[in-house]
């Protein structure tokens, strides 16, 4: 069997395409309730002056964050939801280990 011939058995199945769907909701679920649980936290930076949609997107966005730092630190023991921690947490703790967030970086 092709692999365009499996895919095509598979667009055909309907057990697979719940399976499909209900892994989309499932994830649209988590980025939903994630972006509400890391609201606090991006308010903060905003008012830091960082206009970011996620503390990911501050690690990547190529901009000197010293001025961040502070704010992440205050948040991190903050997160208590097990949900949150996973996320949030992490988050924060891989942006604060980049070095464009470092002093050495931002003078």
């Amino acid at each position: 069997m092709m692999a365009a011939d499996f895919a095509a058995e598979l667009r055909n199945d309907p057990d697979f395409a719940a399976r499909k769907h209900q892994f989309y909701e499932k994830r649209q679920g988590e980025i939903q309730y994630h972006g509400i649980t890391a609201q606090p936290v991006l308010d903060e930076l905003r008012q830091a002056g960082f206009d970011v949609a996620s503390v990911d997107e501050l690690r990547a966005s190529g901009v000197a964050y010293r001025a961040a730092i502070p704010v992440l630190l205050k948040w991190l023991p903050l997160i208590s939801d097990p949900d949150s921690q996973r996320v949030n947490r992490s988050d924060i703790v891989s942006t604060m280990g980049e070095t464009k967030g470092s002093a050495s970086s931002d003078s």
